[in-house]
């Protein structure tokens, strides 16, 4: 038994009321009768707690003077039920609210899938380009790897080029002393003799 139930019996035990009119949450009213007996304020009691909700409690005599107020102050938990009724329709809206409730939750985690989906695909995304890119730089240095060992062969190509043209320079340069040596190399060969006679006659005068 509450506490407000206790207070209440004790109250009628007092003020020995004909009647009691118990007021609900949604200040509906339900008179109670008192009925003669043994168990009376028993009887009496029982008949308010089954009453759902019910916030103050007033004594009266037979005249339906106010003779006493009992509130109701149990705490939330411990009421039977302080919603307005509990009725059809009562039921209907809390049946309408879970289903609110319900279709929420649905549609949040249908969400959080999608958006787990998306990540997913941007990630692969990101892993795809990346490696592209490496691809990309690797083929870039190979490139430039080539295009300086092209250089350093037309390089090294020039190079000997230009030692080969200055040999001929130098050998185009020697070329009239060369000739000039020419008959000298003749005469060696050809035993130690002077040169050959001109027109027939050598230097001496002799045919």
């Amino acid at each position: 038994m509450s506490l407000s139930i206790e207070k209440l019996l004790a109250t009628c035990k007092r003020e020995n009321p004909a009647k009691l009119l118990a007021y609900l949450g949604n200040d509906e009213q339900r008179q109670v009768s008192v009925k003669g007996g043994r168990k009376r304020w028993a009887n009496t009691i029982a008949t308010v707690e089954q009453l759902q909700g019910w916030t103050r409690v007033e004594l009266l005599d037979k005249q339906g003077a106010l003779l006493a107020t009992v509130e109701n102050t149990d705490p939330a938990g411990e009421l039977e039920d302080l919603r307005p009724g509990r009725n059809r329709t009562w039921d209907q809206v809390e049946r309408g609210l879970q289903i609110v409730l319900k279709a929420q939750d649905a549609y949040a985690k249908s969400r959080e899938a999608e958006m787990r989906a998306v990540m997913a695909a941007q990630t692969e995304m990101t892993r795809e380009v990346t490696a592209s890119v490496k691809v990309l730089a690797q083929l870039h240095r190979e490139q430039l790897e080539a295009v300086k060992q092209s250089e350093e062969v037309r390089l090294e190509a020039a190079m000997a080029a230009s030692q080969n043209s200055g040999d001929w320079a130098q050998l185009i340069e020697a070329l009239p002393t060369l000739l000039q040596l020419v008959p000298v190399a003749r005469t060696l060969l050809s035993g130690g003799q002077g040169p050959p006679p001109v027109n027939g006659v050598n230097k001496g005068g002799k045919s």
